[in-house]
């Protein structure tokens, strides 16, 4: 499994600029596409749900995951703009906490996420935002613990705009491929959702109230085979953040 960049903020960066080889911010709509949901401790396990994109499916795992795509708000440090920006929620069905157990790993794995015919793969553009909430209302975040800065969540859904967000660098990533991994997420630093959410500030009734969370990135289109090369588009951040080599 590919796994996310470590939560590592390394301080500020110049203005730079993102030059991917043979690259197209072109917008290619995956509706109409499917992936499947694979997932491990949520409100259950799921080996495998097949999901069209654009339409919220309700999944072996107990939770209901929704996609959708638009065109990226351009928001200095944090977005490039103008990119196709996929967001992702998962949400319980039975309005309970995000996980069924409150000691084991929770993850899921997103896979297959594709374009249609015709259409090149996609690769991250910079950052991957993560939002949490409980029955729609968006928690506060503390990112102390990882040394990490929380942001306003670009997101372009109701709700989520602005909600306090983990920035996770995936520039150059194949996002046909997404993980949510906690163990993997934090290098161990937490082992369950639940000391996740408590690591991010929140008390223990606050964290065992969490129904949902949502994840959004942009995206760019390259060729197969790639060769590319990633400094960030126009990114002005504090936020840069190492991949954790596993």
């Amino acid at each position: 499994m590919s796994s996310f960049k470590a939560f590592l903020a390394i301080g500020a960066i110049a203005m730079a600029s993102l030059i991917v080889g043979d690259a197209t911010p072109s917008f290619a709509d995956p509706t109409g596409t499917s992936f499947v949901w694979t997932a491990d401790n949520f409100q259950g396990s799921d080996p495998g749900t097949v999901v069209p994109f654009g339409v919220a499916t309700s999944t072996a795992s107990g939770v209901t995951v929704d996609s959708s795509v638009s065109t990226s708000p351009t928001v200095p440090g944090l977005t490039v703009g103008g990119l196709e920006y996929i967001e992702f929620s998962i949400t319980t069905d039975d309005d309970g906490f995000l996980a069924s157990s409150l000691t084991a790993n929770s993850s899921w794995f997103i896979s297959g996420l594709n374009w249609g015919p015709g259409s090149d793969p996609a690769v991250g553009a910079g950052l991957l935002f993560v939002s949490f909430d409980s029955l729609g209302t968006y928690l506060p975040l503390d990112g102390t613990a990882f040394g990490l800065p929380i942001v306003p969540n670009p997101g372009t859904l109701a709700g989520v705009t602005g909600a306090p967000a983990l920035p996770l660098d995936i520039s150059g990533d194949d996002v046909s491929i997404t993980p949510f991994d906690v163990i993997g997420l934090t290098g161990g630093a937490a082992t369950s959702m639940g000391s996740l959410l408590i690591a991010l500030g929140m008390d223990t009734p606050t964290a065992l109230s969490v129904t949902s969370m949502h994840v959004g990135f942009e995206i760019v289109h390259v060729p197969e085979p790639a060769s590319f090369a990633l400094a960030g588009m126009g990114l002005c951040s504090t936020l840069l953040i190492r991949r954790r080599k596993r």
